[in-house]
């Protein structure tokens, strides 16, 4: 049930603490980043390096993803510092469904 909160407001947060980084680092190359989000289960290997599987498989092709790199590259770098995506289940359980607190408009296909 954490989902809606991961969506909204700490990707905007995450925005606002990138946005006030990359002021204070006059002359450097901005922090952008991609941010992908996918509700899946994640088997539990009991080690460290568990949770692999294909929730975890769809998480990276979306951030690797052609349309999110777009969003990204196509938007001025000291505006634009996060882009995210998030997966159909996500977007369907979070946004459509009502819990991020942010209007429909505020997200593309």
């Amino acid at each position: 049930a954490l989902m809606p909160f991961v969506v909204h407001p700490l990707l905007l947060t995450l925005q606002d603490v990138l946005t006030d980084y990359n002021v204070l680092s006059h002359g450097a190359a901005p922090i952008r980043l991609r941010a992908s989000l996918h509700i899946g289960p994640l088997p539990d290997t009991g080690d460290e390096f568990g949770g692999n599987g294909t929730a975890r498989n769809d998480t990276h092709r979306l951030l690797d993803s052609r349309p999110v790199k777009a969003v990204l590259a196509s938007h001025k770098e000291n505006i634009t510092h996060v882009a995210a995506i998030l997966s159909d289940r996500c977007y369907e359980d979070a946004v459509a469904g009502g819990y991020t607190g942010r209007h429909l408009d505020h997200f593309v296909e």
